[in-house]
């Protein structure tokens, strides 16, 4: 099981993995306001309703800001929006979290790979111009 601070949502990017459990907390000040974790259904939905999550008291009990957590496991890639509310249904917090495909396409490996098949830069026009002929010319 992996441990995410939803706190620190706001200012990183988690990306999760499907099927893993993930046991999500948020700091002791915040926990103190008697809330409520709220995460997306599994179904992509217009309106992205969100669940309930039961907090949870790890075992033994430890004197930490982690002391109690909400398990949470996506079932599907793509996003998932949280929200952490009071009694009142006010919001204290609410982000996305990532559930990255299981082969993600690496647009970083066309931007260094493909200049370096092209040849030297002074050579691309003709490499273009043979591009064009051959593959737009069908």
């Amino acid at each position: 099981m992996k441990w995410l601070d939803l706190t620190r949502v706001n200012s990183n990017l988690f990306i999760l993995d499907i099927e893993v459990d993930v046991a999500l907390c948020i700091s002791s000040v915040l926990f103190a306001k008697n809330v409520q974790i709220f995460i997306e259904v599994d179904e992509n939905t217009a309106e992205r309703e969100l669940r309930p999550l039961q907090w949870q008291k790890s075992a033994p009990i430890w004197k930490s800001a982690y002391d109690n957590f909400a398990v949470f496991r996506p079932l599907r890639h793509g996003s998932y929006k949280f929200s952490v509310k009071d009694k009142k249904q006010k919001t204290h917090l609410t982000g996305y979290l990532k559930v990255a495909p299981p082969q993600q396409f690496a647009a970083s490996s066309i931007v260094t790979l493909m200049p370096k098949l092209m040849g030297p830069f002074g050579e691309w026009s003709g490499v273009l111009g043979t591009f064009q002929k051959t593959v737009l010319s069908f």
